[in-house]
């Protein structure tokens, strides 16, 4: 008999132990559950991501980098004084990390966006 969270069975679902203590017919058959995949391939390792919502997919690092992005543009555009605290330097505890973030996102993104568009067509 497994533990529940020991494994997955072939429609997706996870192992749970059946009525009195009992394992289900997949089970009882050896029949072996698919892997699934949970990490995601990205800058040549395997990363584990998380769901949000409902989605039962994880995030892919795409979408992560969009909506860092999206959210740091809407900071500059709409907010221009706060923003430039933000990047100043000699003021702020931010700007390293936005210097470094922004640098990443240069390196990273052309090939991310490139790897997802083969990917997908």
């Amino acid at each position: 008999m497994h533990r529940p969270g020991e494994g997955f069975h072939r429609d997706g679902n996870e192992r749970r132990a059946g009525v009195l203590g009992r394992t289900c017919s997949c089970c009882r058959t050896g029949a072996a559950a698919p892997r699934r995949q949970v990490a995601t391939w990205y800058r040549g390792q395997h990363f584990v991501y998380p769901a949000l919502g409902e989605n039962a997919k994880p995030l892919h690092p795409l979408l992560a980098w969009w909506a860092v992005l999206y959210a740091l543009s809407m900071l500059a555009r709409y907010e221009p004084c706060a923003w430039q605290k933000r990047i100043d330097i000699d003021g702020s505890k931010e700007s390293a990390a936005i210097e470094h973030l922004l640098g990443a996102a240069l390196d990273f993104l052309p090939a991310l966006i490139r790897d997802t568009v083969n990917k997908v067509s």
